[in-house]
């Protein structure tokens, strides 16, 4: 994800008249928390977070010529592993 605005963003100063483009980023991000109590099994907590990223530029040296990048990603924030640390709600 770090690369593509790296991209975006190397492409809208390579353009001659790079005063001119419009750039929109944008993005929306959807969490969840649950938890899960079955009898016989581990409790269990989910936190999925999605995120969903875009970005556009147009006018870039001319009207006819634009740039369009989406993309999304997902992590469990309950997950250990994660780099954000403990899991979220023990």
């Amino acid at each position: 994800m770090k690369r593509c605005i790296h991209v975006a963003v190397l492409a809208t100063l390579v353009s001659a008249s790079a005063w001119a483009q419009e750039v929109n980023v944008y993005s929306t991000t959807m969490a969840q928390v649950w938890k899960q109590e079955t009898p016989g099994f581990d409790k269990a907590t989910y936190t999925p977070a999605t995120q969903f990223l875009g970005i556009d530029a147009t006018k870039l040296g001319s009207d006819a010529l634009s740039l369009h990048l989406y993309g999304w990603g997902m992590a469990d924030l309950a997950d250990q592993s994660s780099p954000m640390g403990s899991p979220v709600g023990t």
